[in-house]
């Protein structure tokens, strides 16, 4: 009888240790996987923020580019029209001024 009830509690507490082990097992591989979460989360973190960067960075040098385009055409347009108009105000006074108005 003595042997049974040593071999019963000898098989309970392996079983206890066993259990043990196996939940001492779940959680380190959950705080590994909780790890790998975090990890991932700020890489997508980073990559998001990257990707915001250069369009960001995209988005400012369309706006210089129309900005110089606008302000180039403008400029330009303006003064031939302030030359045109000088030319047909004095076209009388210069010489081959049919050929001018042609050009």
């Amino acid at each position: 009888m003595a042997w049974g009830g040593s071999l019963a509690v000898l098989s309970v507490i392996a079983f206890l240790v066993y259990r043990n082990i196996k939940r001492k097992q779940y959680k380190a591989e959950q705080e590994r996987q909780d790890e790998i979460d975090a990890k991932e989360k700020i890489l997508k973190d980073l990559e998001l923020s990257t990707i915001d960067a250069m369009i960001e960075g995209q988005e400012k040098e369309r706006q210089r580019l129309a900005a110089d385009l606008h302000d180039s055409v403008g400029a330009t347009l303006a003064a031939a029209k302030l030359q045109f108009d000088y030319f047909v105000k004095h076209q009388n006074d210069v010489e081959d001024s049919e050929e001018l108005t042609k050009k």
